[in-house]
């Protein structure tokens, strides 16, 4: 469902819920703030499925963001 709703409208062609869809090099490596340092997630880490388990690359999550920020 994410495909056809999200990822194909905004051109997300790098993006997918599945692993070993995307290089590992493409990949957004995603921090959490623990009040004092940014510690990185490992690969697969996902706390909260699907929230945390996108698999993406910088540019398309720039299109993800900007088309929230242009409602």
């Amino acid at each position: 469902m994410c495909q056809t709703r999200v990822f194909d409208p905004l051109g997300m062609d790098l993006s997918t819920y599945l692993f070993g869809h995307i290089a590992p090099e493409e990949e957004v490596t995603y921090y959490d703030w623990d009040g004092e340092t940014y510690d990185a997630w490992p690969a697969g880490h996902a706390p909260c499925y699907p929230a945390f388990l996108l698999r993406t690359n910088a540019v398309d999550l720039t299109r993800f963001l900007a088309a929230i920020m242009n409602g």
